[in-house]
Parts: C-alpha cells; sequence; structure tokens
C-alpha cells in the first residue's frame, strides 16, 4: 500500500469530516493505486469525494415518506426546506414536485460535498435509472425527454438552490421547516456535531427526515419519532427531552465496525417485521456491509437470498453477492454476479474494480 497516497486520501476525509468502512476505504485505496502516475492531488480529492460519498439515489425514494409530506404540508402555504447530501438532486426536485401539487409555495435548498454531484444537479437531466420507479404519467408530467435524459421541467427548478459545501461548515442565514438528511449520518465522522447544527437550523415546530431503517440513539436527545411515519422526527425543546442526559445517549458504535451492535439488533427486527415491505432494502443492505465487514457470511448469504428474490434487478443486490463469492474464495460465481451488477449499474466504480481485482488473479 501506498503510504503517502494513504496519507492524502486520510487527509482529505478528515478534512471534510467523513467516515467509511475499513473494507471500503482499503478498495478505494488499491484502485487509485492502480491510477497513481495519472493523480494529481485535486484529482485525488475529486475521486474522494465522488467515490466514498452518498452517491445512489433516485426519484421519490421511499414514497411513502413523501405521501407523508404532502399531508403535513397542508398545514401552511410557506415552507423552506433543506436537503442535506443532496448528491445528482433527485430528492430535491421530487420535493419541489408534491409541493407544487399541494398547491404550497416552497423555497427548496440542496447541499452536497461534490462540486461534480451539484452541477449534475443544477442541470436537472437524469438516466432511466434516476426515474426508474415513476409512472409513465409521471415522467411525462415531470420531465422532457431530450434523447436518453430525463430532464426535469424549468417548473420544477425555479424555487430550487444548489450549494457545494460541507454541512457542517457553511453558514446558513436562515431557518428551516424540514431538513432531510438520509444516509448522511452514516458518512459523518461525527454524528452529534452534524445533529446538533440541523438541531439549530430547524423552526421550533420543524422536522427532521431520516433514512428507512436508519436508527441513531444521538438523534433521539432532542427529536422524537412521528408515529405515522417513524423515519420523520419532529423537534422538541431541549428542556422537555427526555434523553436531555448526554450519558443516556452516548453512541456504543465500535469503532471498528461499520455499524453498532444495537443498531444491527433494531434492523433485524425491523426487517423481521416488514420483509414484504417495500422498504425493507436499504435496512437489509446495512446488515449485509455489516455481516461482510465483520466475516458473518452465512448471515449475510440468507439475506442476500432473500432480496435476491424481491429484487432482482437491483445492482447492489448483485454486487454483494460478488462481494460474498469473493469472501469465500469462489472468483468464477464473484464475476458472474459482478457483470450482473455492472449491467444494472454501469457507474458503480467499486463494481469495476472488483472486476479487474478478480481479472488480475485468473
Amino acid at each position: 500500500m501506498n503510504s503517502k497516497l494513504e496519507r492524502q486520501v486520510g487527509s482529505i476525509l478528515l478534512k471534510h469530516k467523513l467516515k467509511v468502512s475499513e473494507r471500503t476505504l482499503k478498495r478505494f485505496l488499491n484502485f487509485l493505486e492502480s491510477i497513481i502516475d495519472e493523480l494529481t492531488p485535486e484529482l485525488i480529492e475529486i475521486f474522494v469525494l465522488d467515490n466514498l460519498t452518498i452517491g445512489e439515489s433516485y426519484f421519490f425514494r421511499d414514497r411513502k415518506v413523501f405521501d407523508f409530506l404532502k399531508k403535513v404540508m397542508q398545514y401552511k402555504v410557506e415552507w423552506n426546506i433543506l436537503s442535506v447530501g443532496c448528491s445528482r438532486g433527485e430528492e430535491v426536485y421530487s420535493l419541489s414536485i408534491i409541493a407544487r401539487e399541494s398547491g404550497r409555495n416552497c423555497k427548496i435548498t440542496g447541499i452536497d460535498i461534490s462540486p461534480q454531484r451539484i452541477e449534475e444537479a443544477r442541470r436537472g437531466c437524469y438516466k432511466f435509472w434516476s426515474v426508474r420507479f415513476l409512472s409513465e404519467d409521471e415522467l411525462e408530467r415531470f420531465f422532457i425527454k431530450n434523447d436518453d435524459k430525463f430532464c426535469i421541467k424549468s417548473d420544477y427548478k425555479a424555487n430550487v438552490t444548489f450549494v457545494s459545501g460541507n454541512f457542517l461548515t457553511v453558514p446558513f442565514s436562515e431557518s428551516f421547516d424540514i431538513i432531510f438528511a438520509r444516509r448522511v449520518l452514516l458518512y459523518a465522522e461525527n454524528e452529534e456535531l452534524v445533529v446538533r447544527k440541523i438541531y439549530s437550523l430547524l423552526k421550533n415546530d420543524g422536522v427532521l427526515v431520516l433514512g428507512s431503517g436508519e436508527y441513531f440513539p444521538t438523534v433521539l436527545k432532542d427529536f422524537e419519532p412521528i408515529n405515522e411515519c417513524p423515519c420523520v422526527y419532529k423537534k422538541v425543546s431541549r428542556k422537555s427531552s427526555k434523553f436531555s442526559d448526554e450519558k443516556h445517549v452516548k453512541d456504543k458504535r465500535p469503532k471498528t465496525s461499520f455499524i453498532s451492535t444495537q443498531e444491527v439488533k433494531y434492523l433485524k427486527e425491523a426487517i423481521a417485521k416488514n420483509l414484504e415491505n417495500e422498504l425493507a432494502l436499504e435496512p437489509t443492505i446495512r446488515i449485509v456491509e455489516h455481516c461482510l465487514e465483520n466475516k458473518i457470511l452465512s448471515e449475510a448469504e440468507n439475506y442476500l437470498a432473500i432480496l435476491v428474490r424481491k429484487y432482482p434487478t437491483h445492482y447492489l443486490v448483485w454486487k454483494y453477492l460478488g462481494v460474498l463469492e469473493l469472501e469465500k474464495g469462489n472468483y468464477e460465481a464473484a464475476e458472474k454476479h459482478l457483470k450482473k451488477a455492472a449491467f444494472l449499474n454501469h457507474s458503480d466504480d467499486e463494481i469495476w474494480q472488483l472486476l479487474h481485482f478478480i481479472k488480475g488473479r485468473k
């Protein structure tokens, strides 16, 4: 391993207050090492931000959340919303669509650490993968088809602003009614700092939206889940918070594991109750990641067997099936699964890195 390259990547992660699993970081460094002669410090930083932060999204991800927010938006006319880790803008434009359909005035700001993703968000043009769960009617109503791209109509861009930068360091001069931070805390080096800033930016009656299946005890210090939609939290005053004492909400996550034992227990219970639910994919994938990270291969295999029956066309399922076979030393089976993953999502660099690794072992 190139120690200079490892230090460079480490300093970039520290600069942007990001964390990644040891497995992912090792694979990423191996990939960079294979093209090291072409790298500049600026290019290394771009690679880090594009490959080690949240990238995959699609319109109306976890649609039930958007359906719930449609009801919430009926309570007042003006809304100010912030989307943290907005990636290429799918979440922001989804919010713009439901605000317009609800007849509400809505100002929406999207922020992401990757300048490249923000540029794509501003353009608002997407390949089919980003709109794959929309009906033909929705595609016609919300987009203009341009060759193989679906470009969001100008009506839904009018009330939208995109900002490139780190959420923790970018100053905001206004408060928000709703803050989306789905899958953001997974990548935050210091969850508490992120939650504290979210709390400070939310209005007193504001709500926080996390991803389906996410569970962070830190959040419960100052937020309460809403029963109708448990991944949506309402802000509570610090004085009335029943978890205001720091010692009751410390994150017990061991530094050597991708997710904590407590989170694993919570996710497994949620999965057991909702195996037939359309939102089961994301929390189950997190469990699979945990199992692979900790070499619990039989359990990872059991969960993947469920996922491949329910989501036979999702690239992550085939990607992790490939990783599982790699862990077992079955290179031929791993290559077969990873080629399916690459076909379903050719823009995931890690899939190509794994295929390149297998090729070198043959």
